[in-house]
Order: C-alpha cells, then structure tokens, then sequence
C-alpha cells in the first residue's frame, strides 16, 4: 500500500492511501489488476473509498414507470396542493412561488418552484430571471421565521433534480430546510470548523478552497464570489464544492447577492450540461449562527440508478465509482 499525504494551508492534510487488487480470470487466464484508493476528506474526516472499475460491475437494470398526471406544480394546480403557511402568508414573485410541504423534513421546510407557469425541469430551460427571483423568495422565507422563533438558525436549500436524484415531481423545485438543529453532516461540520478556528483564527472551509488552488488537480475556477473545486474525498460521483467568499449569503449587499446569484445559476447549467440531470445540490448559510470559523458552502454530485450500496447505508463509507480530478477537468473551460 502507499501512502500518499499533500499538505495545504495551515497543515490541511490530503490524505490518501492506494493499493492495487490482482486476480487471474477464469476465462482468459489474464492476470487482471483493480486500484483502489481510500481517500479522507479535510472537512469531515470522514474516509472514502474510490475504485472507478466498480462502474463496470454488471447490475439488473431497474425498470419504473412513472404515472403520467398532470404536474402538481404547473400553473393553478399549485394554489391547491396544501394549504397555507401558518401566518397565511404568500410568498410569490413573478413565476416564482414558495408553498409548504406536506411531508417536512424540518420545522420549517418549505418547496420553492422557480416557474410554476412552464413546466421546467432543467436548468437548460430556466430562465435566469426566474433563478434570481426564486432565491430572493428562499431568503425572504428563513428571515421571517428567525424572525419568529431564533432557535431556527439551521438552513439550507436543498435541489434533488431527476429520478434517481430522489424527486417525486420532475418539475424543478428547491426544498427550504430551517431547523433548530443542525443535520448530522453539517454539526460535524460546524465543530471541525470552530476547532479550526480556535487553533489558527482562519477558515477551514476558505482554507481548503485555497489549498485546492494551489495545488491545482482538482481545482475548476474562481468567480468573483465562489471557489469551484471538485471534492478531494467525494460522499457521491462528481462531487463539487463551492465555497462562498463571504461571511452569509442572506444578508449580502445587493451588488454581491446579485453576482453570487448569477454565478451559480451559470455553474448549475455547465454542471447539468456536463454530467446530466440527476444530481443533489445543498447550499449551507451560516448566516444565523453564532459559533465562529463558518462561511457559506456549496455541495453538489451526481445521481444514477445504483448508485446506493448497503456500504454507504450500513458503513457510512462511501464507493465512489468517479475520479474528483477528472471531474474537474470536465468542468474546467
């Protein structure tokens, strides 16, 4: 086995250890040869493990049907899947609209549909404008209930665009979580980050962004307000990273809000034309906690019909079937 260790900024390790796997084959009687690496991430620690022939493995191919019915988010059938938010207000700007939802996953969980005039379900087809608006409604929407209750200063939104990204409505639409805990992936986040903090006064997730860049592999660009990086140590295939350079996003200045916003909507329709429509994306703002060394991030990765093994479920160990640096090059213009 090798050991491989890169260090970034401030000792930011990069760690990976890679061994190689022989078998003869039965038919052939040729010695074939699979590598495998562990990998772990400078965020979490958490280990992964990368072996990219694993896309070869024959699988039944799932077979589903989907029934066809008339789109629950599409013009006035909107107005009547659920009823109101509580306060009774309605969150609607232009095309865009934000409703509650009828299975939450939060104290506050709502779904925002960027056009629910056209029946859109990729970013090809979405209209800037629309993108601008429906962020503008998602902030609108955790503002009002910290307003309501301080304790919710947990909130992400949430995109799983696709099949077998997880949506039960193709129409593309945002899931708003605010809580008054964080998710499992995130508190570790938060504690790795102020033990960071604590130690060196900087940013752990800036940190790694910077390191990235220096080193260069799996580096993609950097925007006027967001580093792109594909993920050293990624939870799915595909996984990028975006970190935001600034301290929240929901109460940016409207020059920057406006840039932040263009940029991502720009990044999301390179990803989508990239790798497909089945992918996950989260936004972390940390913008109503308290504990230091947080900055705001983004997570996206792509999605397929197998992608879910009892490894990640039994072991929380992902098998990631990608490499991060030819993700990146994919991505790089």
């Amino acid at each position: 086995m090798e050991i491989i260790k890169i260090e970034g900024i401030n000792k930011i390790e990069f760690i990976k250890k890679v061994f190689s796997i022989s078998f003869i084959d039965k038919n052939t009687k040729n010695i074939e040869t699979y590598i495998i690496e562990y990998r772990r991430d400078p965020l979490t620690k958490f280990w992964i493990r990368i072996n990219i022939d694993s896309v070869k493995r024959q699988k039944d191919e799932i077979i589903f049907t989907k029934n066809k019915r008339e789109c629950l988010f599409c013009k006035e059938n909107v107005f009547q899947y659920t009823t109101s938010f509580i306060n009774n207000k309605v969150f609607l700007d232009e095309n865009s609209i934000l409703i509650p939802n009828k299975y939450p996953f939060s104290k506050y969980h709502a779904i925002l549909i960027p056009n629910f005039n056209e029946h859109i379900v990729s970013f090809s087809e979405l209209k800037f404008l629309d993108f601008y608006n429906s962020f503008k409604l998602a902030l609108e929407f955790f503002k009002e209930n910290y307003e309501r209750n301080k304790e919710a200063k947990y909130i992400s939104i949430n995109l799983n665009l696709g099949y077998f990204a997880g949506t039960s409505i193709e129409h593309l639409h945002f899931q708003l979580i605010q809580d008054e805990k964080p998710t499992n992936y995130f508190d570790i986040v938060i504690k790795e980050s102020q033990n960071y903090f604590n130690q060196y006064r900087r940013f752990l997730i800036e940190d790694i962004a910077l390191s990235e860049e220096k080193i260069g592999e799996r580096f993609i660009k950097k925007g006027k307000l967001i580093w792109w990086f594909a993920s050293f140590a990624p939870f799915k295939d595909n996984e990028v990273i975006g970190v935001v350079d600034s301290f929240n996003i929901l109460n940016m200045a409207k020059i920057n809000l406006d840039t932040f916003i263009k940029e991502l909507y720009e990044f999301l329709v390179k990803y989508e034309k990239t790798f497909g429509n089945n992918f996950n994306l989260v936004i972390y703002d940390p913008v109503f906690i308290k504990e230091p060394g947080l900055k705001p991030f983004i997570r996206i990765f792509t999605r397929n019909q197998n992608d879910t093994g009892f490894m990640e479920l039994l072991h929380l160990e992902p098998v990631i079937t990608s490499l991060p640096e030819e993700t990146a090059k994919k991505l790089k213009d």
